[in-house]
């Protein structure tokens, strides 16, 4: 009796404590209260079908520290250069959002991946990754945009 209890517990908690969920969809958790318009602008470029989803996480941890996230979403994507290109002037064009760009060789699932947070709420930050072999960076231009817009 005693195991068979531990054991359905044990496959239970995850799902009832989980800190984090994984996003089979494009979507963000919005801090209460948010400017429904801007996420309605920033989802209509991360749900946009000609951007190849792979999948993501929603954590639900508060900052821990001033420079840490709070409640952050990782969306990742698959694509080429030319994809990556127009994703991000997609972005560009998205009316009081600011758009982040770091590179790194850290291990992902796809060419770029996508990070919000409560943290910083009007910036979408774009991690392009340096170990894609879909993504020429020599090819990469990237698109002009005017800060504060």
């Amino acid at each position: 009796m005693l195991v068979m209890v531990c054991a359905t517990l044990a496959t239970a908690a995850p799902q009832v404590f989980a800190l984090s969920r994984p996003v089979t969809q494009p979507d963000i958790f919005f801090p209460k209260g948010y400017d429904q318009k801007k996420a309605d602008l920033m989802l209509s470029v991360l749900q946009d079908k000609k951007f190849h989803y792979l999948g993501g996480l929603t954590s639900f941890w508060p900052a821990i520290t001033p420079t840490s996230l709070a409640y952050p979403t990782f969306l990742d994507y698959d694509g080429n250069t030319a994809s990556l290109q127009e994703f991000l002037t997609a972005l560009t064009r998205l009316q009081g959002i600011h758009i982040q760009l770091t590179f790194s060789r850290q291990p992902t699932s796809g060419s770029w991946q996508v990070i919000y947070s409560h943290t910083a709420p009007d910036t979408l930050t774009v991690g392009i990754n340096l170990k894609s072999t879909h993504i020429d960076l020599e090819k990469l231009h990237l698109p002009e945009w005017k800060p504060g817009t």
